[in-house]
């Protein structure tokens, strides 16, 4: 997903910064060259709003679909998601299931949140739908007790997760981890070409802000898909080029790095 940054980080970004999250969210939707059309609708729909939102979901459903967002598209996938919910709480036996479906759909619309929490069975449903799989009643209850928490994984698991549910399988933490050995094997191709532009990257970018680039931000300053800019840097750190932790922002130089910032 786009959005995991706070309201101040996405306040203090350039617009060519937005531009580049852009378009590194779309190469991780599977949207190789996506037009400067494409781009600046993601930045309008998506750019400001919290990672994991209603809204944020029906932007990338519509662009793995080849849908351009705009606000007509989004509210008519919104729309869809709505009834799909009502269906399941009249299935459920909830009393008043146009209610409760509309709360569900309420949720995360307040302002100064970084991350917006929807119910299992609801970011199920959307997943679903994102993922170019069956969205029935019984795949949304299959699917929801194995749906990951933003916050509790790491971005590494999250795209392994994705891969498993697009190809109809259940995303059990077997199946998740050994898929996320299987991606973490796809090292760029031009990566040996690179080593150095990545390190020196690293290291200015330390040198001039004082904490490490995101591997978001790694991954849209050299053209990378989130799979492999997660190779490149755990082939990096093994080389000890790199160095990084589970912290936020960890990424540094490593102890063999002969980069310097200057």
């Amino acid at each position: 997903m786009m959005n995991l940054r706070s309201d101040d980080q996405r306040r203090s970004e350039s617009p060519a910064e937005r531009r580049r999250y852009a378009r590194y969210w779309l190469r991780c939707a599977g949207v190789t060259n996506p037009t400067p059309k494409l781009v600046a609708a993601v930045v309008e729909h998506a750019g400001s709003c919290p990672g994991g939102s209603w809204k944020s979901l029906a932007v990338e459903c519509l662009v793995r679909k080849g849908i351009m967002p705009t606000p007509e598209t989004i509210d008519d996938k919104l729309a869809a998601w709505t009834a799909c919910l009502t269906e399941y709480a009249r299935r459920a036996g909830e009393a008043q299931p146009e209610e409760w479906a509309a709360k569900v759909m309420q949720i995360g619309r307040g302002r100064g949140q970084r991350v917006i929490k929807l119910p299992r069975l609801a970011v199920a449903m959307a997943w679903l739908d994102i993922l170019g799989q069956p969205v029935t009643l019984l795949q949304i209850d299959r699917l929801a007790p194995w749906v990951q928490r933003i916050g509790h994984v790491t971005r590494r698991e999250v795209l392994a997760w994705q891969a498993v549910v697009s190809r109809g399988e259940l995303p059990t933490l077997e199946a998740v981890e050994q898929e996320a050995m299987v991606q973490g094997s796809q090292v760029p191709d031009d990566l040996a070409d690179r080593e150095d532009e990545v390190v020196a990257f690293v290291a200015k970018f330390v040198a001039r802000r004082k904490i490490g680039p995101t591997w978001q931000e790694v991954g849209a300053t050299f053209g990378w898909s989130g799979p492999r800019v997660n190779a490149a840097i755990h082939h990096l750190g093994e080389r000890g080029l790199l160095s990084f932790t589970e912290t936020k922002r960890s990424l540094r130089p490593g102890p063999r790095s002969i980069v310097t910032a200057s």
